[in-house]
């Protein structure tokens, strides 16, 4: 038997301050064997998920659609996504809802397969990001900015990935929630969160110059610049430690992501997987995904800006969000402002600071930090770990900073 459903539900954003205003849709026609669920969520003109609502879908219900209420007047976006077998199937990302007083509503919301390389969940946990890729019984799991390989163990219920060497590292999904830890240390609860995009992986390589775009299961390769493009197509994906192996067997074409960091030969600009590519006996050798991703794994505890250590009692951070912005504290006022990453480089722009009054130490450091923000023009990461923004002649970072604990 097949299920033809849709689901109403309100997500409530509303301030009792601030007028509300009602988005309301239906959903097209769905036809599923298995229960699904259903993930929206609410995206402000800062790209923070503003709001988020699931609801497992009963196939009792009578097709209709969603409701929400936005709060005030101004623009936001809407994310929806279907999960079958806890699995992502369809998606709509760029439901756009524009500023104004009026109720805005939408008949028959299209909704698209969403294609993907390798079957993964992307959770929250705190404000740690997980995302859980698995083939089979194979895992790797990418915690904050650390990258591990699991396997899958038996459990009670949902299922378990966990390091063979360290029980104490493992993820254990339960439906669209899950327990992580990481060597030892538990996670706050998890999340499912819909992923930033849809799934495209772009890479490249030089001499030869090289060039790939990988979406679902098709990628088109270029050998050369000036060459013209070859399409790849996979089939099943094998997990071998951080590395994932893409065949396409009818042209004899392999494609290797590892997820570990990459740097460009020419610019030096750091990416998040290593590539390769094996095609008429020739292999490609280069790197892949967006930097930006590096840095919006994770919350940065500054540790030294220029040539000073920040005391242990001075709690600066910053945060790079996916869509070009940073923000942070120095320990004394905010701050925010606009970055953007290339192949070539890193640029942070003009930064908006509160104006709060504290030591004149902590105020000199403060002007340091933002001093050396408007300086930086790549970033890298150091042999420890950590975080170094770079200015253009600075042979030695100008700002250091590690995961936030």
């Amino acid at each position: 038997m097949r299920w033809s459903f849709a689901v109403f539900l309100i997500v409530s954003m509303a301030a009792s301050s601030v007028a509300a205003r009602t988005f309301e849709a239906t959903l097209q026609s769905l036809n599923f064997a298995d229960p699904a669920t259903v993930l929206v969520e609410v995206v402000d003109g800062g790209g923070t998920v503003a709001a988020t609502e699931r609801l497992s879908l009963d196939p009792s219900l009578s097709p209709a659609g969603f409701q929400l209420e936005l709060p005030g007047t101004y623009a936001v976006d809407l994310r929806v996504g279907v999960y079958m077998r806890g699995q992502l199937t369809l998606i709509n990302f760029g439901i756009e809802v524009p500023a104004g007083d009026a109720d805005v509503s939408q008949q028959n919301l299209p909704l698209y397969p969403f294609e993907h390389l390798l079957f993964a969940l992307d959770y929250q946990c705190g404000d740690v990001p997980v995302r859980l890729q698995t083939s089979g019984t194979d895992a790797i799991a990418l915690i904050g900015v650390q990258s591990v390989a699991l396997a899958q163990v038996e459990s009670a219920s949902g299922a378990k990935y966990a390091d063979a060497d360290d029980a104490g590292t493992f993820v254990w999904t339960k439906g669209l929630e899950a327990q992580v830890s990481f060597e030892g240390m538990a996670l706050d609860a998890c999340v499912a969160t819909l992923p930033p995009a849809s799934p495209t992986l772009r890479a490249f390589g030089n001499e030869p110059f090289w060039s790939m775009t990988a979406s679902g299961r098709t990628a088109e390769f270029v050998p050369n610049i000036g060459e013209d493009p070859i399409v790849f197509s996979f089939g099943d994906v094998a997990l071998t430690g951080l590395s994932r192996t893409y065949r396409d067997t009818e042209r004899g074409a392999t494609l290797i992501v590892a997820e570990e960091i990459c740097r460009d030969t020419m610019a030096g600009m750091p990416f998040p997987n290593r590539i390769e590519v094996t095609f008429s006996d020739v292999r490609y050798q280069g790197c892949g995904g967006a930097s930006v991703e590096l840095l919006a794994r994770s919350e940065w505890t500054i540790e030294r800006v220029g040539s000073e250590a920040l005391p242990p009692d001075i709690d600066a951070r910053m945060v790079f969000s996916r869509n070009g912005r940073i923000s942070g504290s120095s320990g004394c006022n905010t701050f925010s402002g606009p970055f953007e990453v290339t192949g070539e480089g890193m640029e942070i722009g003009n930064t908006i600071v509160t104006q709060r009054a504290c030591p004149p130490a902590l105020m000199t450091l403060e002007r340091n930090l933002l001093r050396g923000l408007g300086e930086v023009s790549f970033f890298d990461f150091l042999e420890d770990g950590a975080l170094g923004l770079f200015g253009y002649e600075s042979p030695s970072a100008v700002i250091v900073a590690r995961p936030s604990p």
